[in-house]
Parts: C-alpha cells; sequence; structure tokens
C-alpha cells in the first residue's frame, strides 16, 4: 500500500513543509537574528524536516484508521509507536532538507563570491582637521552636503546613482533648513494637485540636490553617514500644526504654525529610514510630508550594512513609492477634515514621477554592466501595497525595516506595504535571454503587480508607478 499511502501522504507533507518555511522566516525576522546565514540555514532545514515529519507520521497514523491496514511494525500504544516512526523518519528528513537547503546556498553565494567590483570615480579622502582645506574645490560627499546649504542637500559622485567616491568615510556634521510648505504640484497628465511637504526654501514643497552634475540622488532624501551629527531646524509655514519624525532616531513633537524647531541627533547605524509628519496618521505624510534618510557605513561605502561585505555593490538607488489621492488635496485646501477610510489614489509614483517621467530620470533609473551590482533602497510612503518586478534579474531582499535579514532569498517579485524599507541588491548577471554579449544598452522595464498603480487619473496607462533598469555594454 505504500503509493497509495505516499500519494495521500505528499499534499499534506507539501503544506507542512511551505507553513514550516513561513513561519521560520517570520521568527527569525522578528529576533532580528545577526548570526551567519549558515545558522539561518540550518534553523530553515531543522524546520523543514520537523514538519515534514509531522505531516508523515500524522497522516500514516489516520490512514491506519481510515483505511483499516495497520502500518504499525511495533507493539504497544499508538503514540509511542508515532514517536518511534516518527524519529526514523526525522533522521532521514533532516539529511534531505538539509541538503537541499545547502545546495540552494551554495548556488546563491556562488553568484556572489569571489566577483571583483569595480568602482566608479573613487575620490581621496579629506582632511576635516585641515583649516586649509578649500571646500569650494575638495570633490567630497560631506563638502558638497555643505555647499549645498539650502537646506536637505544630497550627492553623489560619477553616473546616475551614488557611486563610490572614496575607500573610507568618517563622521562629520551636517546643517540643513526645512520648511513645511504647501503648493500646487503638476501630475504627468497635467492635474495640478493641492499637496504638503518639507522644502529646502520657504516656497519649495520637496528638497532638491544642488544643481550640480554630481548629484543624482533623487529629491526627498538626506544622506549622511553614521556618527554624523545633524542639525536640522524645522520651521513650520502652515496653518496647523505639524512635526518632523525619524522613527526610533528623533522627534520634534507638535510645532506650531508659524514655530521653528531645533533638533540634534546622531546618525544612526546604517541604513534605509524615514522621516515624516506623524501628526494624522497616515493623512499628513500622504499629503506630502514624508522622505528618507539614508545612512552609509563608515570605512567602506560599497557595502549595505555593517557585515554586509558578500553583498557589496558599486552605485546605490533610493525608490520612494507614493501614492496622490487630488480629493484629499483639495479638501486639505480649504481647511476641511480628512476621513483616512476615504483614501482612493489616482496617481501613482516612484520618486515624485510616474511613467515616461520615470523611465528616464537618472536619479530613479539603476544602470551599470554586468557583475556592477546595485543597491536600491526601497521605501513605501504611499496608501497601498505594492510588488514591484524587475525584468532580466532577480533581487535579493537584504534588509527589511532596518533589519537585517537572516535569510536573503532571491525574489522575483517582492511585497512593500505602507511604510515598509526594504533594502534590495540587483545582482546585474547577464539575463537569460541575453544569447550573445552584451554590445548596446539593454533596457529592462520595472513595474508593480498591483496593476491599478500602473495608471494615472483613473485610466491612463502606462503612466504609473513604473521604471527602467538598464545593462551597460
Amino acid at each position: 500500500h505504500w503509493i497509495r499511502d505516499s500519494t495521500l501522504m505528499l499534499p499534506l507533507v507539501l503544506i507542512a513543509v511551505a507553513l514550516a518555511v513561513r513561519s521560520t522566516n517570520r521568527l527569525l525576522e522578528r529576533y532580528d537574528t545577526r548570526s551567519s546565514s549558515i545558522l539561518g540555514i540550518a534553523v530553515l532545514a531543522a524546520m523543514i524536516a520537523m514538519a515534514a515529519s509531522v505531516a508523515m507520521v500524522v497522516t500514516s497514523s489516520v490512514l491506519d484508521v481510515l483505511v483499516g491496514t495497520p502500518l504499525q511494525r511495533y507493539d504497544g500504544p499508538l503514540v509511542v509507536n508515532m514517536a518511534r516512526e516518527g524519529l526514523v523518519v526525522l533522521a532521514a528528513n533532516v539529511v534531505i532538507a538539509g541538503v537541499l537547503v545547502a545546495v540552494r546556498f551554495v548556488s546563491v553565494s556562488a553568484r556572489h563570491s569571489g566577483r571583483r567590483r569595480r568602482f566608479v570615480n573613487p575620490l581621496p579622502d579629506v582632511d576635516r582637521s585641515s583649516p586649509s582645506t578649500n571646500l569650494a574645490t575638495v570633490k567630497s560627499r560631506r563638502t558638497v552636503l555643505k555647499l549645498g546649504a539650502a537646506g536637505l542637500a544630497t550627492v553623489a559622485v560619477g553616473q546616475s546613482g551614488v557611486s563610490q567616491r572614496s575607500r573610507v568615510a568618517v563622521a562629520g556634521t551636517i546643517d540643513l533648513n526645512v520648511y513645511i510648505n504647501a503648493g500646487d504640484v503638476t501630475m504627468i497628465d497635467g492635474t495640478k494637485v493641492y499637496m504638503w511637504g518639507f522644502g529646502d526654501t520657504q516656497e519649495s514643497l520637496i528638497v532638491r540636490c544642488p544643481d550640480t552634475p554630481t548629484c543624482k540622488l533623487p529629491a526627498r532624501v538626506i544622506r549622511a553617514v553614521q556618527g554624523d551629527i545633524i542639525n536640522i531646524s524645522v520651521t513650520n509655514r502652515l496653518d496647523e500644526p505639524h512635526s518632523f519624525t525619524i522613527p526610533g532616531v528623533v522627534d520634534s513633537g507638535s510645532i506650531l504654525p508659524g514655530a521653528t524647531k531645533k533638533l540634534k541627533f546622531t546618525a544612526p547605524k546604517p541604513g534605509t529610514y524615514v522621516y515624516l509628519d506623524k501628526l494624522n496618521a497616515p493623512i499628513n505624510r500622504l499629503l506630502g510630508l514624508h522622505g528618507v534618510l539614508m545612512v552609509d557605513p563608515t570605512g567602506d561605502l560599497n557595502i549595505p550594512y555593517i557585515g554586509g561585505e558578500r553583498w557589496d555593490f558599486v552605485r546605490q538607488f533610493v525608490w520612494i513609492l507614493q501614492t496622490v489621492d487630488p480629493d484629499w488635496g483639495e479638501l486639505a485646501r480649504q481647511n476641511l477634515p480628512i476621513h483616512k477610510a476615504t483614501s482612493k489614489p489616482r496617481y501613482f509614483m516612484i520618486n515624485d514621477r510616474s511613467g515616461k517621467q520615470s523611465v528616464h530620470a537618472e536619479d530613479t533609473v539603476p544602470h551599470g554592466r554586468v557583475d556592477e551590482a546595485a543597491l536600491v533602497r526601497v521605501v513605501n510612503m504611499g496608501a497601498g501595497v505594492h510588488s514591484p518586478h524587475l525584468h532580466g534579474n532577480h533581487v535579493f531582499v537584504l534588509t527589511q525595516n532596518g533589519k537585517v535579514l537572516p535569510i536573503q532569498m532571491e525574489k522575483d517579485t517582492f511585497m512593500m506595504r505602507p511604510l515598509d524599507r526594504k533594502d534590495i541588491l540587483i545582482p546585474y548577471v547577464s539575463p537569460q535571454d541575453a544569447v550573445h554579449a552584451i554590445t548596446e544598452t539593454q533596457h529592462y522595464p520595472v513595474h508593480c503587480h498591483t496593476e491599478i498603480s500602473q495608471t494615472a487619473g483613473g485610466g491612463l496607462y502606462p503612466s504609473g508607478m513604473l521604471t527602467d533598469w538598464l545593462i551597460d555594454p
């Protein structure tokens, strides 16, 4: 009867294994384990083996009762027999699960071990202690931050994206002025929507990089190095209280109309953070009061976090996923109450752009040659769940909401809930459909599998949350 029994047993075993994988990943994420990937692999293999063994023994015992053909090979109580058979099955399943998961681990590691990264335009270190340093000519990230004194200025060197400027980065001081403003923003279809925003001037709704060839990060991004002393002056120019908050880092509290609050804090551990107005959540955030703080590790800027050397990259990018509800904008303009349950977004953006605007945005479109991996810091500041999907390469999800994932899985599509932060790595391997050597730039689409997000204004397609990524020859 073994063919019959195994056939009936297989669906339950598959379900048990799937549940084991899901629950184990959530358990490891919850405890934010910083152990090596080998430990994560061992835990996953053990849980798979246990789940499969329990499913097999339980199914076998149920068949004993239902089919009437006893399978017990031992005398004694049923529970004892189940325990004996379970241990035998578990011993075999541990070996099988361990081999399968280890093979997967080795195949993933092989893609990232021994690869030589090419650094783009490395620049020398800057001696901060020297009073004779000419800040107008030094091309360091910190210098350009200071020169961009209008506000939340950020810098990059090289081509689009943040390239590697120096092998060593040290902490310094950043002074920023932020204004909470309001105004009209033009959408991709020409519609003007009233919105709020953190601006770098008294008229701006968003923070912009200095107008230089070296700055290719999108607006709304503050960039720092771990240990930086950051001074931010926040002025509320609207007629109701607002706040400036980086959850877990700094909180201005309520800032009354016309008031200014000065914040001072130390840049936290490397990673991706958000800044937003936490008052009247999520309405103030969705009306435009949000942005990203990205913190690089000191010493070596081409790793995503401390201990992440196996995920070294050449360039990094930021994708801020956003939704816009014009009706909310009109209610805000008229100072009328807004109820969060009434949200009906009609515009979906990446870095304040939609459709063809995003496809041609240098600060949004990742690019590089084969083996020049790119890190993308993805943050969902919108109202809904999104599922970004890249053609041409799978991605590796490295961190989630500030936690380094113990098992950094290869993904075809990854989910982004509201306020989710995930650092992903595009490995830049040669795509499977590239049958010949890449002799000209290859364009691959990036879009969201939540179909409504691909539209604008209630139906204009494809003019929503989409962009490209490029492989250069």
